[in-house]
């Protein structure tokens, strides 16, 4: 024969009902009581938030400042790099008009060497004079190797 379930009167219903329901409650303090103290850490953890994120806006700032320090030296740098490239180019324009002069001045000297080296091999020939006025010569060109030596030496 089965066994014969126990009776439950409705008073026995209500009072395991009563102790259900106060044991769920108890439970449900307990989680109220986890989420407040969730809660509270989660607040917590939004004040660290709030601090990194200051922290990160100063941060930020500095980069900031840094990058524009770094365009204005990048500015100067270019600036001074254009100055100095405007000098080299003045230096090498002087540089070639002092070499086509010197040229110019050595062809001359050459020039009037071999022209004096003719008229001393001629000079037996000429008058006093003459000599007179190739002396002068001399005493030119002597004036010209002067200048070139001068010239050379800047």
């Amino acid at each position: 024969m089965p066994a014969k379930k126990p009776r439950v009167t409705l008073e026995q219903f209500y009072d395991r009902f009563v102790a259900f329901e106060n044991r769920v409650d108890g439970q449900f303090q307990g989680v109220d009581g986890q989420f407040q103290r969730v809660d509270i850490q989660f607040q917590r953890i939004d004040k660290q938030f709030q601090r990194v994120d200051t922290h990160f806006q100063r941060i930020d700032d500095q980069f900031h400042k840094v990058a524009i320090r770094f365009d204005q030296l990048e500015q100067n740098f270019r600036f001074q790099i254009a100055r100095l490239e405007s000098r080299i180019r003045n230096v090498d324009n002087n540089l070639e008009k002092l070499t086509g002069d010197l040229e110019k001045m050595t062809q001359e000297y050459h020039a009037i060497v071999a022209g004096l080296k003719r008229l001393e091999s001629q000079m037996s020939e000429f008058s006093a004079d003459t000599r007179s006025q190739l002396l002068s010569l001399k005493e030119r060109v002597s004036a010209t190797e002067d200048r070139i030596t001068a010239l050379e030496s800047q």
